[in-house]
């Protein structure tokens, strides 16, 4: 017998929580057990997050904990969390106490993790940190590209706090898994953790709800009037990071090429913001409808899609990043435009023919390898009912939820073993 505890820093309205986490948890539950969710938030009795709990609290089928926290500025200001997180697992027990696994997301979930089991010295624990990205590179990319922040003292210090528990991360878990084989070579190459400590786990996706249904395909294509048209589909934010501008410049180039190409934009974000980028794209109004989706709601009408777009610049982040959008985008059976930049999924696609087309010439576009493409999608059948279908397969056999928790059930009973054992 082992008790699980599921430990999550960036809370409840994270982008990803429904996909990544719930449809997680949901999955992992009947084949385990029970599972308590550990979450940490800003605003722990915020309106907003009070219906978020009750919404979930009708599907989990676990115990929710919400937890408050304070805003980030180094280490000190998140080991009162570790204090919090030690305290609710040492109450959930009498008696003999079975072994525990806390399974932490991200580097700061793991770091809370690992300093709670220091206080915990009686009972066994494992601590799996689940490593997703680079929290301190990302937030170093984000805000050198906001001129006000350059010069701010803030930058420098939270960037060393997120590297010093970048490290300790790696150094302290018990085990570790990450989205990507670029992000697992990172790890190893740059803090000399042995590869046999990390698994990879890619993005998931919910096969069952990314589907590719010729049917629902043709119905959500005649209520978005997109009838005989090629369908370049972009689903995610207005980040500056997911190049959103690029999606709307190849797709105004793509309707140069083929009077059939339309934009499919499926958005959570600022609509006014995007309205003024297709018009300084001067991509025609007529040519692009523009969604603002909630994340249960996207599947359905990303079936009208025919090609998924996921452009990412050369660096360090895109090199180890396994994109969600891009297992929806295959288990929707879209074939999927991307770039280098974004290697993981170079080396899928790669690997896996059929499954989309890695761009020769980015960020500046090229006019013959666009007609090219359109050459490609019209001519070799890969927008046919049979590979649209092949690509949902891919999904399912590679990134699908039930194959990757899988993974997670097998690496939890070995550490549960190993804490049986003593070791």
């Amino acid at each position: 017998m082992m008790k699980i505890f599921y430990v999550t820093y960036d809370g409840l309205m994270s982008s990803v929580f429904d996909s990544q986490i719930l449809s997680l948890l949901k999955s992992l539950i009947p084949q385990i057990g029970p599972i308590t969710l550990v979450t940490f938030e800003r605003r722990p009795y915020s309106l907003d997050i009070k219906e978020k709990m009750n919404l979930i609290s009708h599907q989990f089928g676990g115990e929710l904990l919400v937890l408050p926290k304070p805003p980030f500025l180094g280490e000190r200001f998140i080991n009162p969390l570790s204090n919090s997180l030690a305290y609710v697992v040492s109450q959930r027990f009498s008696g003999i106490v079975p072994p525990i696994i806390l399974h932490c997301r991200g580097q700061l979930g793991a770091y809370i993790g690992i300093r709670a089991k220091e206080r915990l010295t009686r009972h066994r624990i494992k601590v799996i940190g689940d490593i997703r990205g680079l929290p301190a590179d990302e937030f170093l990319y984000r805000f050198l590209r906001c001129p006000r922040m350059k010069e701010s003292f803030i930058l420098p210090v939270r960037y060393k706090a997120l590297k010093n528990i970048e490290r300790f991360a790696y150094s302290r878990a018990d085990f570790l898994t990450c989205v990507s084989f670029g992000l697992k070579n990172y790890i190893v190459k740059c803090f000399g953790i042995s590869s046999e400590k990390i698994e990879v786990v890619p993005s998931i996706v919910d096969t069952k709800k990314f589907i590719y249904d010729k049917n629902t395909r043709e119905r959500m294509r005649q209520i978005l009037h997109l009838q005989g048209k090629i369908v370049f589909t972009y689903c995610g934010s207005v980040e500056t990071w997911q190049l959103l501008d690029k999606v709307i410049e190849f797709s105004m180039l793509a309707n140069r090429v083929c009077h059939k190409a339309h934009l499919l934009l499926l958005i959570r974000g600022d609509k006014e913001k995007i309205n003024r980028l297709i018009a300084k794209c001067n991509l025609n109004k007529d040519d692009v409808t523009l969604l603002s989706l909630e994340h249960q709601n996207v599947p359905q009408f990303l079936s009208a899609g025919d090609v998924g777009l996921i452009f990412r610049d050369d660096n360090l982040l895109n090199a180890v990043a396994f994109p969600v959008k891009f297992a929806e985008y295959l288990a929707s059976g879209l074939f999927v435009i991307s770039t280098a930049g974004a290697s993981e999924i170079a080396r899928f696609t790669q690997a896996n023919k059929g499954a989309g087309y890695i761009l020769k010439a980015f960020p500046q576009f090229d006019h013959d390898e666009i007609r090219a493409i359109f050459s490609l999608l019209e001519t070799d059948e890969v927008l046919a009912h049979e590979k649209r279908a092949y690509r949902h397969g891919i999904a399912r056999e590679t990134v699908g939820i039930d194959i990757l928790c899988s993974k997670y059930e097998s690496l939890y009973r070995r550490l549960n073993r190993e804490s049986l054992n003593g070791h």
